[in-house]
């Protein structure tokens, strides 16, 4: 089951896809949280960034 943090948080997510559809990136997005705090988050950059590896999920951790 969701809390509504959890819905906040995708929302979040949805947004940061929303800024990759905007650059003409695939529209995926991550947020990561830990104790119900925002650690990192990120979208696909793969054609911004020139790097194949440049996904979501990876520039959640990075950032």
């Amino acid at each position: 089951m969701f809390s509504s943090s959890d819905s906040s948080f995708m929302s979040l997510a949805i947004q940061e896809a929303e800024k990759a559809v905007t650059n003409n990136e695939v529209p995926v997005g991550a947020i990561i949280v830990q104790q119900n705090k925002i650690i990192g988050k990120g979208r696909n950059r793969v054609i911004e960034n020139q790097n194949v590896s440049s996904h979501a999920e990876i520039e959640a951790i990075i950032d």
